[in-house]
């Protein structure tokens, strides 16, 4: 035997030698590699040895092992699937399956291998993807998305269906318990054995098949109810060992001198959300020696965060204390009407931007403004100043085009040209051009508008009172949309146009939220600086504007809009006064005509004319305005408006005092809605203007309206 073995082994031998030696006579120069010699006599991973142990030890063995283990180890070889799998080792299974308490016993119908193979295994029964989570536990089948589809089927349940085998194969309920889902193979089996059986033999089957898919379903509500009761004590068994593991990086890192940091954290940034803090796994010290760098890197990243954060809360302090100096400087000129800085303009100033911005070292308070306080009127000229460049500049994109807009504007010029086509001194004598341009802002016949509050809805083609009043400017699925204009807009009322100091929350940060220069509560929108980004001239309802200025007895090239409103002059529509009752006439001031204009003559600007009213009539006109307003005021609801008209409040508008530029400022309302807030909001009994609420910039001059008034005209018209 020795020498077989020997001479076995030499030619073995013999080529491993020339295995070795065979790289070195290579002469291409490069080192040769030479491998290791393996091991021999010695034989790994193999499972047979176990076979040859005596029968009690290795039913000991196999006794600790789970279900999924004797699954694993049957597939093996032959015999330990004949071992495995033969009835004498029922109580292996058993002993396997008692180390998971509560677990039902083996499903109805099913060997305990392939109950085993549904509870603990997870791939599908079909491709055999894995993992598959889903188990069909009346179905008795594991599925992917994919398979399903093909491998189940819908089936109806109703007990008046002949031909149903509902009752008759395990399945589970939708739609109301009127159909099922069903392994379809399992469906063409029960109608192939339905067919084969005799009449006499099929009423006994169903009744054995009813029973035993009644046993099913109960079984596996049950087992459903364990795999649910499992996966809760598996998250929270992952809970406690992340929890744990948590734990022991934040001592590792308190060692290292963080664990005042590691309290500061912020919620977005907690520190059980790192990758490497939230894996459910213990933590050694191998481990945590492999992710030391990175967590001393966040918590770096963290305190970094933290100075961001405290900087920007004293900031936020400082704005209030800002805040509080404006709103006293505005406390003594409620009756002023004229534009003023709101927060986010205020604390942009340069000078109030400084002491703001001061180091956090540095004290600052009410105190520290005083020098601010005595430069304010100087410091908000300038402010006032700047806007007026912003609209200018405005005013000049729109003009050269630079602006989109669905009306021609070819008919309308801000600033004039000279003969060859080009702006006078444009670049020699800017100033000039600005002046220029300042003048024509200010006249009645220059009309702005806002983009955002020009809201574009949508209309059925038979609605015909919104279509009158409304612009087309295109169709959503099939239906046409119409720009619905809002009250226009004259100098300089427009600066204190809402919509030029607010920007939608999308727009700001989350750092943003709290800063209370820019926050407005629950609104959906915050404050902003004002930008001219939204207004454009409305060159239509400007147009409209140059008739009526001129029909009143002004040039529309020097009359302003105070001049318009202090004549008192009230006209009517004579397009309009051909559909009015006979000896009644539509009037309205030149506000209201621009906006009567611009909302019902859509498509027949050429057939609008104006009337002015003699001097009896606009007084009469004028009374009526009165009598509604006054209505209005002390009940809103009762004034009948036309379809489609804004209400009187549109015009008509206040703002309270005590909310002015805080967080819960509100826009502008009517007065008796003012007057109303101040006494449940403020606990002022007896609300007073000027003090309580003020007259809001945007509001037209008082006494006007702009709604048409229906009135019994003279004979003479």
């Amino acid at each position: 035997m020795a020498k077989l073995s020997k001479s076995i082994s030499s030619p073995a031998d013999s080529t491993q030698k020339r295995k070795n030696i065979q790289p070195a006579l290579e002469d291409d120069g490069e080192k040769s590699r030479v491998k290791k010699r393996s091991r021999r006599g010695m034989t790994f991973g193999d499972l047979t040895v176990l076979l040859r142990m005596p029968m009690d030890i290795l039913f000991k063995v196999l006794g600790h092992l789970l279900p999924l283990d004797l699954l694993n180890l049957s597939r093996t070889n032959k015999e330990f699937r004949l071992m495995i799998m033969s009835r004498t080792s029922l109580h292996l299974w058993k002993v396997s399956f008692d180390q998971f308490p509560g677990i039902p016993e083996c499903r109805p119908n099913t060997s305990t291998p392939r109950w085993a193979s549904l509870v603990f295994e997870q791939h599908c029964h079909n491709c055999l993807k894995s993992p598959v989570r889903v188990v069909e536990w009346r179905l008795g089948v594991r599925y992917c998305a994919r398979c399903a589809k093909s491998m189940l089927c819908e089936e109806s349940l109703s007990p008046y269906d002949s031909d149903s085998l509902g009752s008759l194969l395990p399945h589970r309920v939708i739609k109301d318990g009127r159909r099922g889902i069903f392994v379809r193979s399992q469906l063409e089996e029960m109608q192939n054995s339905l067919g084969r059986l005799p009449w006499e033999k099929k009423e006994a089957f169903k009744e054995e098949r009813k029973t035993l898919v009644q046993r099913i379903h109960e079984h596996a509500d049950r087992s459903a109810q364990w795999a649910l009761t499992q996966a809760h004590e598996r998250s929270h068994e992952i809970d406690a060992v992340r929890h744990r593991r948590k734990e022991a990086i934040v001592a590792k890192l308190t060692a290292l001198g963080w664990g005042d940091e590691v309290g500061q954290i912020a919620e977005v940034d907690s520190l059980e959300k790192h990758k490497f803090v939230k894996a459910p796994k213990p933590l050694t010290e191998r481990i945590w020696e492999n992710i030391k760098a990175d967590l001393v890197s966040y918590m770096e990243e963290m305190r970094a965060k933290r100075l961001i954060r405290e900087r920007l809360a004293l900031l936020n302090h400082r704005k209030a204390i800002t805040i509080g100096v404006l709103r006293a400087y505005k406390a003594s000129r409620l009756d002023c009407c004229d534009v003023f800085p709101g927060p986010p303009d205020f604390c942009g100033l340069p000078e109030v931007k400084a002491i703001v911005d001061r180091p956090s070292e540095s004290v600052v308070n009410e105190g520290s403004f005083t020098d601010i306080v005595a430069a304010l009127p100087e410091l908000i000229e300038g402010w006032r100043g700047s806007l007026h460049r912003q609209l200018v500049n405005r005013i000049v994109a729109q003009q050269e085009g630079r602006l989109k807009d669905p009306v021609s504007s070819s008919h309308y010029r801000l600033y004039s040209l000279t003969p060859e086509g080009h702006r006078i001194v444009q670049s020699d004598k800017p100033h000039r051009m600005y002046q220029q341009i300042m003048a024509r802002i200010r006249l009645a016949s220059t009309v702005f508008k806002c983009d955002r509050c020009s809201c574009t809805r949508s209309y059925w083609a038979s609605s015909a009172a919104p279509m009158r009043q409304a612009v087309l400017c295109g169709e959503s699925d099939g239906n046409p949309l119409y720009i619905l204009p809002s009250p226009p807009l004259f100098y300089p009322q427009v600066f204190g146009h809402r919509c030029l100091c607010t920007s939608s929350q999308l727009q700001t940060s989350l750092n943003d939220r709290n800063d209370p220069s820019t926050s407005l509560g629950f609104s959906v929108t915050d404050r902003s600086a004002w930008s001219s980004d939204l207004l454009r001239v409305d060159f239509r309802a400007s147009k409209f504007a140059e008739e009526i200025v001129r029909v009143c007895g002004l040039d529309p090239m020097v009359a302003t809009a105070k001049q318009m409103d202090d004549m008192f002059a009230r006209v009517v529509c004579v397009a309009c006064a051909v559909d009015e009752e006979e000896g009644f006439l539509e009037g309205m001031n030149w506000r209201a005509a621009i906006h009567h204009a611009t909302r019902r003559h859509i498509g027949d600007e050429d057939r609008v004319q104006w009337h002015k009213l003699p001097e009896n009539d606009s007084v009469k006109v004028r009374n009526l305005e009165a009598n509604m307003i006054e209505l209005f005021r002390s009940s809103p609801q009762v004034i009948p408006t036309h379809s489609g008209d804004p209400t009187i409040n549109e015009v008509d508008a206040w703002s309270c005092f005590h909310c002015l530029d805080l967080p819960c400022e509100r826009g502008s309302m009517s007065l008796h809605d003012v007057q109303t807030h101040v006494r449940n909001q403020h606990g002022q009994n007896s609300p007073a203007a000027n003090r309580d609420f003020f007259k809001a910039l945007e509001a037209w001059p008082e006494g006007m309206i702009c709604t048409p008034v229906r009135f019994e005209a003279t004979a003479s018209h």
